[in-house]
Order: C-alpha cells, then structure tokens, then sequence
C-alpha cells in the first residue's frame, strides 16, 4: 500500500498520514456495512422480482462480500442463479395453459415451483391451472351424474355424484343433484315395493304382503297405493287366520257357537270379488265342512245288554245289544 512504500522509504510522516487515512476509511467503510447490506439486499429482490437473473446475482453477491453468512443473501443467490430456467418453465406453462393442456402446464408449472418457491408468478399460475383442472374434472363429472339420471340409472349417478362430493362437498349444484337421485332411488324402491306387493296379492301370500306394505309405508307414509294396499291385505290375513283356525279344528263346529262363526266366515269369503284360486279352495272346503258339521249321521252302538250305555252331552241310553242314534260329526264321548 501507500503508507508501506513510504515507510520503506523512510518518508515517516507521510507514512503515517497515509496509515490514519486508510483507519478513516476502513472506520467509515464499518460504519456503513448495515446500510450497505441492506441496499444490496433490497436492490437484489427488486431485481429478481423485475427477472433481471444478472443484477439480483450482482447485488447478492456484494451482500456475501459483505455478510458471508448472510441467509437472504445465500437464497437470493440461488434463485438469481435459477431464474433463466424457472423463467424458461414458466412461459413453457403459460403456452401450454393457453392451448388447453393443462395437465402438461400443471406438470411443467410444478417444476419451476420445486425450484423456487417464491417465484410468485409461476406460483399463482399454479393455483390457476390447477382451479381450472378441478372445474372441468367437475363440470364432467356432474354432466355424466345428470345422463345417468335422465337414463334412469341410480347406481351410476350415485358412484359419479361421490366423486362430484369429493371435490365440492358444499356446492349447491351437487346437492340440488343429490336431492334429485334420493327422490329417484325412493321412487324406484316404492315402485318395486309395489311390484312385489301386487306379485304376492296375487299369489295370495297374505302375511308377506302385510310385511311388504309395512316396508313402503316406513319409506313413505303417504304412499297412496300402500296405504289402501295394506288395509285390504289386513282384512284378507286376518280371514286366512280364521279360515285355517276352523279347518284346522273342525271337531268345534258340532257347537252351534263355533258354527254359527264358521258361517259368518264363509260369508264373508263369498262377498270377496275376484277370488283367487286360494281363496276358491278355501270357500269349498269351509263349506264342506259346515255342511258336513250340520248334516247328522246315524251310528249303531253295539253293547251287550249289561252295560249302562251315555253319550256325554247327548243323553243316557241304559243297556241295550243295538242301537241306532244320530250324531253330528265330531268327537263324543261314550
């Protein structure tokens, strides 16, 4: 330096100035390092948000001369170093975006993002490419849920409406949709319900009509068709229940009681319109039955002149070798 060679040469005071200018100098250059770093530091971010890669570097790099450990200043190198090639990705995303290929956008856009994540632009480009992604993956969906409706398939639209809750739950699209395929699938249900119904009315299958009508009706109180449906299926399981209880005990009807209910039975099976066969076979053997119940029959008792001879409930015939006596069909006592 200055103040070295003076030295050398013996210039003493010369020396010695030379030396206090450059302790004034380095003293000043300390004074102002912060202010210097800070500068550099700001003119280096405004050069990375203008895309000038150069003059952020320039300015970073004076940050390091400055501050070696300097955090900021080390990124901000980095991404000026960087910036060509997320700037190249970037404008690759923005032409792919603007001739509709947006996956390929997304893919490349998400590139330039790994490198910096603060480069804004390729960032906010992200989120749109992605937002548009989302809106036609969802228009599709929801116009593929609408076509299986108009087709009248509920098993499709439900497995595309799931998709259509998983991106947008709270869209108000998706639950008039929703609305729309419960109503159908409810409608489909009834009207199988109703199919089943009308199939074991026909069969006359009473006790699993009534539980058929009790399943509509928990699905819809107000369906007309089970309401009416079920009344009529009501008085024709409790009629079965009769018929089966009198021919099951047909021994009941030597009572006038018991016969005078079977009859009772018998003509209410008759007023039944439209009888189906097993309907018809019930009115004939109910009508056997009384018939046979009122119609006596005569019985030769044979005894041995020793024995007192009774017919519980019939009267008292002492001893006798034959005798004839008219019962009505059923069981007795002697």
């Amino acid at each position: 330096t200055l103040g070295d060679r003076q030295y050398q040469e013996q210039q003493y005071s010369e020396a010695q100035a030379s030396y206090q200018k450059s302790i004034n100098g380095l003293n000043d250059l300390l004074a102002s390092r912060e202010e210097r770093l800070a500068t550099a530091l700001a003119n280096g971010e405004q050069a990375l948000a203008e895309n000038d890669g150069p003059a952020a570097a320039e300015n970073f790099d004076l940050a390091l001369v400055i501050d070696s450990q300097n955090e900021q200043a080390r990124k901000g190198a980095e991404r000026a170093a960087n910036l060509d090639q997320v700037l190249a990705l970037y404008r690759e995303g923005l032409h792919l975006e603007q001739q509709g290929s947006l996956a390929a956008a997304q893919l490349v856009l998400m590139q330039a993002v790994e490198i910096d994540s603060q480069f804004i632009p390729a960032r906010d480009a992200l989120v749109r490419v992605a937002a548009r992604i989302e809106e036609l993956a969802f228009q599709k969906i929801m116009s593929q849920t609408l076509a299986a409706l108009n087709k009248n398939d509920t098993a499709a639209a439900r497995k595309s409406l799931a998709e259509a809750v998983k991106l947008r739950p709270s869209d108000a699209s998706v639950q008039d949709v929703g609305q729309r395929l419960a109503a159908m699938e409810k409608a489909q249900l009834l009207a199988a319900l109703q199919d089943k119904a009308e199939k074991l009315t026909a069969e006359e299958r009473w006790g699993e009509t009534l539980q058929v009508y009790d399943k509509a009706l928990a699905i819809d109180p107000h369906f007309g068709f089970a309401e009416s449906g079920r009344k009529m299926a009501r008085l024709r399981f409790e009629l079965d229940r009769q018929v089966q209880e009198i021919i099951s005990r047909p021994d009941r009807l030597q009572e006038s009681g018991p016969r005078q209910e079977a009859e009772m039975v018998l003509a209410r099976l008759k007023n039944i319109e439209d009888p189906g066969i097993r309907l018809k076979g019930q009115i004939n053997d109910l009508s056997r039955l009384i018939r046979t119940a009122s119609e006596p029959a005569e019985v030769i008792l044979l005894s041995d002149n020793q024995t007192s001879v009774a017919i519980y409930r019939v009267g008292k015939f002492g001893q006798f070798i034959e005798k004839k006596v008219s019962l009505l069909p059923g069981v007795y006592t002697v």
